[in-house]
């Protein structure tokens, strides 16, 4: 995930723009990476991780550095459903070893294509390091088998909100900054290589 932060010295909220990491690919790629919409969702159905299902074994095909190791859920807290897209949904939690707060994402749609492309773009995103580029920490399988990774929770609104909040030019004006700013972090991922295909504030 990309999202850039940025506080208004008015006082108004910080703004966030997102780029989900299923979004994002290594131009070696060849294989279209589908698109990951993360939006807040009011819903509050399904707090908790998919921890039940029968264990699936890690595909041979996965191609990682080395195997995804399953993760005790005991680890965090989840506290609320932050949003869902069609493949996966994040969670904010509680790192109760760290004692931090984090958001978690959670693979929904299962497969060796869709696994292999979650835990690409966790990896991907894992190596980049950048103020405007959310930090990964983990990623891993639950012991039923579902991938996940944990990454830093960036506390703000979505760049688009306040877009469509502006009224006059001056408005728009005012938050160029800030789209320069995740301007900034995009073409750092380009530097190395990584391309972004459906960015949207």
């Amino acid at each position: 995930m990309f999202p850039r932060v940025v506080q208004y010295g008015d006082g108004r909220d910080a703004a966030t723009a997102t780029a989900a990491p299923s979004e994002v690919a290594s131009s070696a790629e060849s294989d279209r990476v589908t698109r990951t919409h993360t939006g807040t969702s009011d819903s509050s159905a399904e707090h908790e991780p998919a921890r039940r299902r029968p264990a699936a074994s890690p595909s041979s095909d996965d191609r990682l550095p080395a195997p995804l190791q399953y993760r005790d859920p005991a680890r965090y807290e989840i506290v609320a459903e932050h949003g869902r897209g069609g493949l996966g949904r994040v969670f904010r939690a509680r790192d109760k070893e760290l004692g931090r707060d984090i958001a978690l994402k959670e693979l929904l749609s299962r497969g060796s294509t869709t696994e292999l492309r979650f835990f690409r773009e966790a990896l991907i995103t894992a190596r980049l390091e950048h103020p405007g580029i959310v930090p990964v920490h983990e990623a891993g399988r639950w012991p039923d088998g579902t991938p996940f990774y944990a990454m830093k929770l960036v506390a703000g609104r979505p760049l688009k909100a306040l877009i469509d909040e502006c009224k006059t030019l001056e408005d728009r004006l005012a938050l160029l900054p800030h789209v320069i700013a995740v301007a900034d972090a995009i073409a750092y991922a380009h530097d190395r290589k990584i391309i972004h295909r459906d960015l949207k504030p």
